[in-house]
């Protein structure tokens, strides 16, 4: 007996940046590190660079480390929406990888950002 699976959603067209809906982080002041942006956001280095960041110490600082590169966390949800044809397309993204984490019997945690 064969199982059935579910047709995955087709990704949603692009929708140019004057038609997105303004982001529930916009008013906000939070911050997020670079690693946690990499990691919820699914950006590489070289996306976050063209994003202007404060330096702080890392309170888990060791002698010789870098400190930590804060962003504007809206800035950073901006270039995943920009990345994935709006936020449709990101949610849709961030979707598609939840269920393939879950098919995976991953015991980790799905990292995904907070306001999502």
């Amino acid at each position: 007996m064969a199982t059935k699976t579910k047709a995955p959603k087709p990704k949603p067209a692009p929708v140019p940046e004057s038609e997105w809906p303004v982001s529930k982080l916009q008013d906000s002041y939070a911050v997020i590190t670079a690693t946690d942006a990499r990691l919820r956001y699914r950006l590489s280095a070289a996306e976050l660079a063209m994003l202007k960041y404060r330096s702080e110490k890392s309170p888990n600082h060791r002698k010789g480390r870098s400190p930590m590169h804060l962003y504007q966390e809206h800035h950073v949800e901006q270039i995943a929406w920009r990345k994935h044809g709006g936020p449709e397309g990101w949610k849709w993204y961030l979707n598609h990888l939840k269920e393939k984490h879950k098919e995976s019997g991953a015991r980790t945690r799905f990292r995904q950002p907070k306001k999502w």
